[in-house]
C-alpha cells in the first residue's frame, strides 16, 4: 500500500514517492513540472535567436542563474545571500556563475527605466 498525501500545486490527493524537496505532487503536476528546465532553455534560446545572437553557443536555462548572480554581486549582495537565493551549497559553484560584470559599467540602458517612471 503506498501512502498518500496532498499534491503541493493543486491539492488533490497523491502517492508520497512523487516529491520535489519536501513538496509533493500529482501525475498531472509531476508532467508538467518535468518539462520546465527544457521550457525555460528553449525560451531563452528563442529570444537570444530574436536578438541576433546564436542560441547554440551560449545561451541555456543557466543563462539567467550567471545573469542573476552577477548582477547581485554587482549591486553588492554577500556571496551567502546569492547561494541561498540560488540554492548552491559550494562557494567554489557559486563563484563559477558570477561573471566578469564591468560589460555592465556605464552601459547604455542605464537609467532608461527612469523615463518609463517620468511619463506615468
Amino acid at each position: 500500500m503506498t501512502a498518500m498525501g496532498h499534491c503541493f500545486a493543486c491539492g488533490d490527493p497523491c502517492p508520497l514517492r512523487w516529491s520535489i524537496g519536501r513538496h509533493y505532487l500529482c501525475e498531472a503536476c509531476r508532467a508538467i513540472v518535468a518539462d520546465i528546465p527544457q521550457s525555460i532553455a528553449n525560451l531563452v534560446k528563442a529570444v537570444a535567436e530574436r536578438a541576433g545572437l546564436d542560441p547554440e553557443k551560449v545561451f541555456s536555462g543557466h543563462s539567467l542563474r550567471s545573469g542573476f548572480a552577477t548582477t547581485a554581486a554587482v549591486k553588492g549582495k554577500t556571496l551567502p545571500k546569492i547561494m541561498r537565493q540560488g540554492r548552491w551549497k559550494d562557494q567554489r559553484t557559486a563563484m563559477m556563475y558570477i561573471r566578469p560584470a564591468t560589460v555592465w559599467e556605464d552601459n547604455a540602458s542605464d537609467g532608461l527605466g527612469d523615463l518609463v517612471e517620468k511619463k506615468r
